[in-house]
């Protein structure tokens, strides 16, 4: 599997600020949400900068130590691609509170979404958190950030092709799951990816 090194410029408070990072060819723009920081911008603020972004570059919202209602006040006014905790939060705590903000916009209600796998990708200061539905029909479009969507059966899928470490091993547990039809919610950690060349022989 080939890796893509993905950058995100973080803590933007200005629009030009904003153009000037897609325009370099970032694939992520973040804003703070933690009040004391001095690069923090309010939801209100956030909104009118992530709608300048292109759809192909994902919109990050940094949060440190916040409560769902706190988050779900930010995404109510800014939709964000991805939320970053980078407090105290454990791995836990931070699908706790991504469930239940898409509990609060009506999400897991209408689709019925279950976390799946909740992957620490502590290099990063992320969590990855994957959710299981059942695909209702076939009436399904790209979103916001794709180009195009497909349908794959599990031996036609391109994984060399997959951006994220994360969906790889989200769907390698799937398909083991699939196969003895048990679905537990996973939470492990990935590690950086090494080149061969720089692995300890």
């Amino acid at each position: 599997m080939t890796h893509r090194t993905r950058i995100k410029i973080c803590g933007l408070t200005r629009s030009q600020d904003v153009a000037a990072v897609v325009a370099a060819g970032a694939d992520a723009v973040g804003f703070v949400f933690y009040p004391p920081s001095p690069r923090y911008v309010s939801a209100a603020a956030a909104a009118a900068l992530v709608a300048t972004v292109p759809p192909f570059v994902s919109t990050v919202g940094l949060f440190v130590n916040a409560t769902v209602d706190e988050v779900a006040a930010v995404l109510a006014q800014a939709p964000l691609s991805l939320l970053q905790f980078h407090g105290d939060e454990t791995p836990e705590q931070c699908a706790a509170i991504a469930h239940a903000v898409h509990g609060a916009i009506g999400i897991t209600e209408e689709y019925d979404l279950q976390i799946y796998t909740l992957i620490d990708v502590p290099h990063i200061n992320q969590v990855h958190v994957f959710y299981r539905a059942e695909l209702i029909d076939l009436d399904f479009r790209a979103g916001e950030e794709s180009l195009e969507v497909q349908l794959f059966e599990e031996a036609q899928i391109p994984w060399s092709e997959l951006a994220f470490r994360t969906v790889a091993r989200t769907l390698e547990c799937y398909f083991a799951d699939r196969r003895k039809q048990e679905f537990p919610v996973r939470s492990e950690a990935v590690q950086p990816f090494v080149p061969p060349a720089k692995r300890p022989q």
